[in-house]
């Protein structure tokens, strides 16, 4: 697979190679100001249907250094049930302030679940996409492949898991924000959820995927039969796949986030152990939508929580520092 650059951001890195002039390693004639403008750069995907994002948002760089690449995946149903995803768009912050700190970003899973759509997709499909893809965004020029970062945000944090695992040692760190650590089935049918759906009818359904009541395509609940038999079974290995992987992790979850119990914080905990610079955090007042429960006095009530970045940045510098 390659990489598309549009001819405009060809000619922008031509003009200014043309301005730096290198005398003995030293870059002179454009002086300390000198910087490489940000870019977005196009991958080529796999003509399969996809459905994830093929942009890759590379940061202004003052060296010819290769920057970490950090993978942001969405979350989505069965979890994220908020038609109105609002948490992309604390995502959506949270991106810009990696790109300014000096790391290149791609969210292959934005668009997958657009506003108003609670439609369940197979985890195994969206994991081979999002590896595809990664194989392409790998191959961009200034992209650093020994300081690949994956970080996923609720049903999200099951496919960067997943994708981690089967990468083949390509991903070298994995964060995983307000996370469920058991089984779908079992976190749907949680007190938690018991005011904003039909329990009994949940309990009869994880029941009978399991029977010969449903066929493979059978769409129920918003999604594919099989594709509920996959997510139960994917994200119910969460806390053992945890424990096999031997890169350094980061688990968050808040206080404030509704949708899950803080024992599946403890979970992570207990999984991830005392592994080499990995972190689990306990985030107070932070909502599953990564806002803060309470703002500070003059924040944006919309905003992304500081203390939350700060969490993710001060990790990353540690397992995949950029460019000097």
């Amino acid at each position: 697979m390659q990489t598309e650059v549009p001819d405009r951001m060809r000619m922008s890195t031509a003009l200014n190679w043309l301005c730096c002039i290198v005398l003995a390693g030293v870059v002179c004639s454009c002086g300390s100001s000198f910087r490489f403008p940000a870019e977005v750069v196009r991958l080529v995907l796999p003509r399969t249907g996809s459905e994830i994002v093929g942009e890759v948002q590379l940061p202004a760089r003052r060296t010819f250094a290769p920057v970490p690449l950090v993978v942001l995946v969405d979350d989505g149903p069965p979890i994220d049930i908020d038609p109105r995803r609002t948490q992309a768009n604390q995502i959506q912050q949270l991106q810009t302030t990696l790109v300014s700190n000096g790391y290149a970003v791609w969210r292959p899973l934005r668009d997958a679940w657009p506003p108003d759509s609670l439609v369940v997709r197979c985890p195994d499909k969206l994991t081979s996409q999002v590896l595809l893809g990664f194989l392409s965004a790998r191959n961009i020029r200034g992209i650093d492949t020994a300081r690949v970062v994956f970080v996923g945000f609720g049903q999200g944090g099951v496919i960067a898991a997943l994708a981690a695992e089967r990468s083949a040692g390509r991903v070298h760190a994995l964060g995983l924000v307000n996370t469920p650590a058991r089984s779908v089935d079992r976190t749907l049918l949680s007190g938690t959820f018991r005011d904003s759906v039909n329990l009994r009818r949940l309990e009869r359904f994880f029941d009978d995927i399991w029977t010969d009541k449903y066929n493979d395509s059978d769409f129920v609940m918003n999604g594919r039969v099989e594709c509920w038999r996959s997510w139960v079974v994917l994200s119910g290995e969460m806390t053992d796949r945890m424990a096999r992987l031997s890169i350094p992790t980061l688990a968050v979850q808040g206080t404030a986030d509704s949708l899950l119990p803080l024992l599946d914080i403890e979970r992570f905990r207990r999984a991830i152990g005392r592994r080499q610079l990995s972190q689990v955090h306990t985030a107070v007042g932070l909502r599953h939508d990564l806002r803060d429960e309470i703002p500070d006095p003059g924040q944006d009530k919309k905003a992304i929580s500081p203390r939350f970045v700060t969490i993710v940045l001060e990790w990353l510098k540690l397992v995949a520092p950029p460019a000097g």
